[in-house]
């Protein structure tokens, strides 16, 4: 029978591992003729996502999945974000359970945005500004504004009201 993600345990997590919870890694305990020779950084970056991966018995885990665990002693219920937006800092401390809806209200300002704001833009047809915002799967327009300050004050309220993470739309 093969095994499950959610089989691995707390304790046989800390039996392979070492978590620094300074720098958020975790490090695989390596023996050799049964003993313990050290600690090797455990897994590999995935550098077109951002996380790290590490192979257990066959099975790929990202190493945030693993930290939580390893701290907690239980698998997250749904979907942990990297507060500071950073894939890589998988310290306990910048990582959060939260739901697909709330994960996607702490994101970070997509390249192609042309005005430097999420949700505002520059309507071609009229030269106005745009806003918008989506919530709860549902997308709100927020106006037509003759400025792009205005767009922004909207947007920015809109977040606000809505419980947008402080530093969505901002630069990892």
């Amino acid at each position: 029978m093969k095994a499950k993600k959610r089989d691995l345990t707390q304790e046989q997590l800390m039996c392979m591992f070492d978590y620094d919870h300074k720098k958020g890694m975790l490090f695989r305990r390596c023996f050799s003729n049964g003993l313990f020779i050290g600690l090797e950084r455990a897994g590999s970056s995935n550098e077109s996502c951002g996380y790290r991966y590490i192979e257990i018995h066959g099975i790929n885990y990202l190493e945030h999945r693993l930290v939580w665990v390893y701290v907690t002693g239980a698998w997250p219920l749904d979907q942990l974000d990297h507060i500071n937006k950073k894939r890589f800092d998988n310290r306990f401390s910048n990582l959060r359970q939260v739901s697909n809806s709330e994960n996607q209200k702490n994101t970070t300002l997509r390249k192609s945005n042309t005005s430097g704001i999420m949700g505002v833009h520059a309507r071609s047809d009229n030269g106005k500004w745009s806003a918008r915002i989506n919530h709860d799967g549902e997308r709100y327009t927020l106006g037509s504004f003759d400025s792009f300050l205005e767009a922004c004050c909207a947007r920015k309220s809109a977040e606000a009201r809505f419980s947008y993470h402080i530093d969505h739309g901002k630069s990892s």
